[in-house]
């Protein structure tokens, strides 16, 4: 595959922190490299690649795993940059588990496709309950530890508190996700969880469209009787130190 080179559609706030450092103006001979790895995905809004971001015109080169996703068409880039918007609104409340953008870029051939960038969080709940089963070795910290992680039914439940937390912190944050599905689950080596793939949420935060995505949510964990906090509770606990376990209400609950 050649190299192409992409320019970024506008200024944001998002590189800086996505990529921890604090450095806002740059030269024009300081780029960002991206090399591709691994697709790892493909729908409607395009194609997602595992990535080796690097950025070495700095005293301490960086280098980060990351996602790419590109669009093709006038569609699915409007798609994209919709996406892009509502990572800039979930931004705003600084949630721990949700991916950080870099940015979108823009090939600088004319019809070429345009790229959204953010952080890698990690691998999909359905590939994370293999793990628990025992199929795939994986390291985990006192968040799901290794008695608890090879136990299948306990490592759905622990999952499952911290998904539903994050998902109301989400609703608290204004956006509604919409397609809340195992593929759009994340957990990392760490047992930290996130949510991916906005392009079909929305800043329509109704009660109606909150309990949809409940209902999606209930599903990936059918044995298992759910709890979920109020939304100004699960706001308050998920911050940038990440998800907090708490006493949560019966019932599938909306306020």
């Amino acid at each position: 595959m050649a190299p192409a080179l992409f320019i970024r559609e506008q200024q944001e706030k998002a590189p800086s922190n996505a990529l921890g450092i604090k450095k806002r103006k740059y030269r024009p001979s300081q780029y960002l490299s991206v090399i591709l790895t691994e697709r790892i995905g493909s729908g409607a809004i395009g194609v997602a690649y595992k990535a080796d971001l690097q950025w070495v015109h700095l005293k301490s080169p960086i280098h980060r795993a990351v996602v790419v996703k590109l669009a093709f068409s006038d569609h699915q880039k409007e798609r994209l940059r919709h996406e892009h918007s509502i990572y800039q609104q979930l931004a705003k409340h600084s949630l721990a588990g949700i991916p950080s953008v870099v940015g979108t870029f823009q090939d600088a051939a004319i019809g070429g496709p345009l790229a959204l960038v953010m952080t890698f969080e990690g691998r999909s709940l359905n590939a994370a309950r293999l793990s628990a089963s025992g199929v795939l070795d994986v390291s985990i910290n006192e968040q799901l530890s290794p008695k608890l992680l090879h136990d299948g039914q306990i490592f759905s439940l622990l999952c499952r508190d911290l998904f539903i937390r994050l998902l109301q912190a989400v609703h608290a944050a204004g956006v509604v996700h919409g397609d809340i599905r195992a593929d759009n689950l994340l957990v990392d080596e760490n047992g930290g969880v996130s949510i991916i793939d906005f392009d079909q949420a929305s800043f329509d935060t109704s009660k109606d469209n909150r309990r949809s995505d409940l209902e999606q949510f209930s599903q990936l964990f059918p044995r298992a009787p759910l709890s979920f906090p109020s939304s100004e509770e699960s706001f308050a606990t998920i911050t940038e130190e990440g998800p907090r376990s708490e006493n949560a209400r019966s019932g599938i609950e909306d306020t």
